[in-house]
């Protein structure tokens, strides 16, 4: 009895002890195990952020175009001038004459020009009509023209080629007895002869489309319908082009072959009835290679001719074409009362004096240096009456408020910068507070190696509050490289990558993490990621363990 008690008691204890630790075990799978975030959807900016240097704008180099003797400058080193202002002149009094005697000719021409444009005589303008009436005429005979050649050369082809078929049917129905009669002999004489079996199996693989049948009985061969045999009267029953030329072009082949099988047989064991078979059979082949050559020579001798008769009427469809064209455009410039040739002489004519009146003013500009843009006169290489050459600088001019930024980015960082960038920009002596619109334009091709460590050099310009910057401030730049408006985002660190892929772990029903692939698109500059595919908003993403 004792016993039994002591049974019943450890098994209650057992039971406590497995009741609680199940409860535990509950408990602990209902509590989480994690700290997340919800994947929510926002803006993110992906940005290069780097220091630099506020620089004035390089000064422009000046030049003239041409050489020449200095015969004007109307500016000293440290004058303000203005953009388009000439700043300087050479020698020109011998093009400017030049340029009167020009200008002379193309009034004289035009003037010329206006008085045949007064009208054309009605004589003149009847006989255009009745010319553009023929051209139009002939015009549509050669239409008709080029469609009969083009029926007739289908037509024509398509007899050849009907009367090549023909052939082709016949001379296999030929090759095939041919074969029978061989077959015949070879059994009575020549079964062991390899030189024949192997001429034989040429001519059945080409013929009827079996390979190593150099020793099949005439029963077997009569059997076979495949190989050009088969190609030819599939040829005869659908003739497209398709079908037909490889058809045509395999049976004189297989004629060909047929010959050499039966020059190859030895005639001197042959009865007198089995020579006369073997004589007879080469007679008909060879009528058969040369009918079908003849056969097949006319489709290539119609086909010449198709296209030489077609490019005929092409041609002179063309030529009509133009003359009737032509004879639109002579119509069409005498009711606008002008005689064509006249018209076109004289129009060429005008056209040369305004283009040597052209000619001469871009002569004058080249001894003439403009201001580019507002500045300061920095330098002058030159004095009155000095010799100049072309393009060496003479002068130099500084913008009077054109300041730029110069920053180097890092390797890293460079591929993603493209010209026109928008950028933000804060300046140490204002504070985070004034922000300066600035964008990118121009990016170094060639690399700065600075501190053993490559860098590309940029440089922005001002968008907003110039008048407010002065040469030498830092600054602090923040490069627009990309933003999406309503990305889907988590932290970036609570991305996992691995072999080649990216996975999150999301918290689930009971608070149970599961890990998901998803896809990733914009890095932030804040540090959150886009996710573009695998979460849904509202999702609670997992970024670190208790």
């Amino acid at each position: 009895m004792f016993k039994i008690r002591t049974k019943l008691l450890f098994g209650v204890l057992i039971f406590v002890a497995l009741a609680g630790s199940l409860g535990f075990f509950l408990k602990q799978k209902q509590k989480p195990a994690a700290a997340f975030i919800v994947a929510k959807r926002g803006e993110i900016v992906q940005e290069v952020s780097v220091t630099g240097k506020v620089k004035p704008a390089e000064s422009l180099d000046l030049a003239f175009d041409v050489s020449g003797t200095v015969s004007q400058i109307y500016f000293d080193v440290g004058e303000p001038v203005k953009a388009n202002q000439v700043i300087a002149r050479l020698d020109s009094s011998q093009l400017g004459a030049e340029l009167e005697k020009t200008r002379a000719n193309l009034a004289a021409e035009t003037a010329r020009l206006e008085e045949l444009q007064k009208g054309t005589r009605i004589e003149e303008l009847v006989a255009a009509r009745t010319a553009l009436t023929n051209a139009q005429k002939s015009f549509s005979d050669a239409k008709v023209t080029l469609e009969s050649v083009q029926n007739k050369a289908n037509i024509d082809l398509a007899s050849v080629y009907d009367s090549a078929l023909s052939e082709a049917q016949k001379a296999v129905g030929i090759t095939k007895t041919s074969l029978t009669t061989l077959t015949d002999i070879q059994y009575s004489h020549f079964f062991l002869d390899n030189d024949l079996a192997d001429a034989k199996a040429a001519a059945v693989l080409l013929l009827l489309g079996q390979s190593d049948a150099g020793r099949w009985t005439t029963q077997s061969l009569n059997n076979l319908s495949g190989g050009v045999f088969g190609d030819v009267r599939k040829a005869v029953s659908n003739p497209i082009q398709a079908n037909t030329d490889p058809a045509l072009l395999e049976t004189n082949s297989a004629l060909q072959k047929m010959k050499d099988c039966l020059d190859i047989v030895p005639i001197n064991d042959l009865t007198s009835t089995e020579k006369t078979s073997l004589t007879a059979e080469k007679t008909n082949i060879a009528t058969e290679i040369s009918s079908f050559a003849a056969k097949y020579q006319a489709i290539l001798t119609q086909k010449a001719t198709n296209e030489n008769n077609l490019a005929v009427a092409k041609t002179a469809l063309t030529t009509a074409e133009n003359v009737f064209n032509n004879a639109q455009d002579n119509l069409s410039l005498k009711e606008a009362g002008a005689t064509p040739g006249q018209i076109s002489i004289q129009e060429s004519l005008v056209k040369v004096a305004r283009a040597g009146v052209e000619s001469i003013r871009a002569q004058i500009n080249k001894t003439i240096i403009n201001a580019p843009i507002d500045g300061i006169l920095a330098k002058k290489e030159v004095e009155l009456g000095e010799s100049v050459l072309p393009s060496a600088p003479v002068f130099s001019l500084m913008s009077l408020a054109n300041f730029e930024i110069e920053a180097n980015i890092p390797e890293a960082d460079i591929a993603k910068l493209q010209i026109n960038q928008a950028a933000r920009v804060t300046l140490d002596a204002f504070g985070q507070d004034k922000i300066f619109d600035t964008q990118v334009i121009e990016i170094d091709p060639a690399e700065t190696i600075i501190e053993g460590v490559a860098t590309y050099k940029v440089k922005l310009q001002f968008l907003s509050g110039q008048e407010l910057v002065k040469s030498g401030m830092t600054a602090n730049i923040d490069i627009l490289i990309a933003k999406v408006e309503n990305a889907l985002l988590i932290p970036q660190r609570a991305v996992i990558s691995r072999n080649g892929g990216r996975f999150v772990r999301v918290l689930g029903k009971n608070n149970i993490s599961k890990e998901i692939e998803v896809k990733t698109g914009l890095r932030g500059s804040g540090g959150n990621i886009e996710i573009l595919e695998g979460l849904n908003d509202g999702d609670r993403v997992v970024i670190s363990t208790e």
